[in-house]
């Protein structure tokens, strides 16, 4: 995959398959780190898009790059700047149409089953 440089960055990537120019679209407010982010859970098959996941399992690894498509000085502009790339997009691993930001979201409280059972699916 493409490196980019270690400054923090806002702004809209793609991870592309060369193969068949199918891409996973999205936005961060830090591109380096999320970049890290995806090719970790990639690499150790936990990535929560099970097409791209399906798609990297299948072609291997060298034959996905990582595109910085924008960089965003606005992390107000993030989330319509992506949804633009999205609605652009004709074959993407995308599951969801619509751009959605998890920013400032607080997961809500876990029980103590709850947290067993996510540390025992980990």
């Amino acid at each position: 995959m493409d490196t980019i440089g270690r400054l923090k960055h806002p702004g809209i990537y793609a991870i592309k398959n060369v193969l068949n120019d199918k891409c996973y679209i999205g936005s961060t407010i830090d591109l380096y780190r999320r970049r890290c982010e995806h090719i970790s859970q990639l690499r150790n098959n936990k990535h929560k898009n099970r097409h791209l996941q399906f798609s990297w399992n299948k072609n291997g690894e060298d034959v996905f790059v990582f595109e910085v498509l924008e960089v965003i000085d606005d992390y107000d502009q993030l989330q319509t700047t992506e949804q633009r790339y999205l609605d652009d997009c004709v074959n993407k691993y995308n599951i969801r149409e619509i751009s959605e930001s998890n920013r400032g979201m607080k997961l809500s409280p876990r029980t103590e089953e709850q947290r067993k059972r996510m540390s025992e699916q980990r």
